[in-house]
């Protein structure tokens, strides 16, 4: 019996050793690997992208130029916070239009508050409502809520 324990017990001395041994090395990896770069485009960019602040704006800009709603959204966040660009109401308003004519429901939804608040364009209520009702017909609650406070007015 003592053989066959000792047989055992080094068995698993050896799997414990190479645990640590693999757990050693994984860890020296994870303390050697450079932190990945932090980008913010937006507050609902995903990070999937590398590359600086700038090289992710210009693929922005690309996929909204080529008529992308996502990225035309987007654009229109940036230039009403004034990040990576400065803030210009008027552009995020062309921005927002131009995602929210291809049925974007939050560029709809902001085109809207535009339109009420007259950020960006003229006020005009007759506007908002419009871009509100497109939201809510896709179920954006928000817009659904505007469109009763309009109503109430």
């Amino acid at each position: 019996m003592t053989g066959r324990t000792e047989i055992i017990a080094g068995i698993i001395a050896g799997i414990i050793a190479g645990l640590f041994g693999i757990v050693g090395v994984w860890y020296q990896h994870y303390l050697e690997k450079p932190e990945p770069e932090k980008t913010t485009v937006t507050e609902t960019a995903q990070p999937t992208e590398s590359g600086t602040h700038s090289q992710l704006l210009d693929r922005l800009l690309k996929r909204a130029e080529n008529a992308n709603a996502v990225a035309q959204f987007k654009l229109g966040v940036l230039y009403t916070k004034g990040e990576e660009v400065g803030r210009d109401l008027t552009q995020a308003a062309d921005w927002y239009r131009k995602a929210a004519e291809q049925g974007h429901k939050n560029a709809q939804f902001k085109l809207g508050r535009f339109y009420e608040k007259g950020r960006g364009v003229e006020a005009d209520l007759i506007q908002a409502e419009h871009w509100y009702q497109k939201a809510a017909e896709q179920g954006h609650k928000n817009a659904k809520k505007r469109l009763e406070l309009l109503s109430n007015q």
